[in-house]
């Protein structure tokens, strides 16, 4: 659907041909993690100047343990400064049962980046994704 956002999705996901199907149905595109993936980086960027979203997982993966504070990786700062295109922090928090799982999105608010400024963007990403972390437990223990 044209509308839904796009997102990386670890390659080993879309080795099972089933679920190949089902992600990609979804929007998923591989991305091969620990190096310079080129090809998800074209996707991205190509993705982008369509006009779409693009969900990213800047520590590199979808769930952290409780109270995990992971660095983030530079690939979602550096593809919002070459596409001149808003980063939106989003917590989301982990669900690990094996069918249903109940989560929970927190949204920040969106801030841009200028290109060629890549320094200190990750950190100012990190603490507005752990913010809004501190936010959702606020709100359970209420």
């Amino acid at each position: 659907v044209e509308d839904h956002p796009r997102f990386m999705a670890k390659a080993e996901l879309l080795k099972f041909f089933g679920f190949r199907r089902l992600i990609t149905k979804l929007g998923a595109y591989p991305v091969e993690r620990g190096a310079s993936d080129m090809t998800a980086i074209k996707t991205t960027l190509s993705v982008l100047r369509e006009g779409r979203k693009v969900l990213i997982f800047p520590q590199g993966r979808r769930v952290l343990e409780d109270g995990e504070n992971v660095p983030l990786k530079d690939g979602a700062v550096m593809l919002a400064a070459h596409s001149d295109k808003p980063l939106l922090p989003v917590y989301l928090t982990s669900g690990r049962k094996p069918i249903v799982n109940k989560i929970e999105l927190v949204f920040g608010k969106p801030f841009s980046v200028q290109k060629g400024e890549r320094s200190g963007v990750s950190d100012r990403l990190r603490r507005e994704i752990y913010s809004l972390r501190a936010q959702t437990r606020e709100k359970t223990h209420d």
